[in-house]
C-alpha cells in the first residue's frame, strides 16, 4: 500500500476520477501497474502509476519501489 499517497475521488463531467500525486504533480490516475517477482508473486519489484497531470494535461509515470 502507498499510505503516503492519498487518492481523491473527484467529479468531472458526469463520471469520477482517482487524482492523486504522480511524479510530484496532480494527476487524475490512469492505470496501476505491480510487477511481482516471479518465483514469489506475493513479493512486489514495483508499482508503477501512470496519469495525465491536472496542469498541463501531459502525460505523468512513476515508478515506485518497496521501501
Amino acid at each position: 500500500a502507498l499510505k503516503d499517497r492519498p487518492i481523491q475521488i473527484r467529479a468531472s463531467g458526469a463520471r469520477a476520477v482517482a487524482v492523486t500525486r504522480i511524479a510530484g504533480r496532480d494527476a487524475v490516475l490512469r492505470r496501476v501497474f505491480v510487477r511481482t517477482e516471479k518465483d514469489h508473486p506475493l513479493k512486489v519489484r514495483y508499482v508503477e502509476l501512470l496519469g495525465v497531470a491536472l496542469r498541463g494535461g501531459k502525460a505523468v509515470r512513476e515508478r515506485i519501489k518497496p521501501g
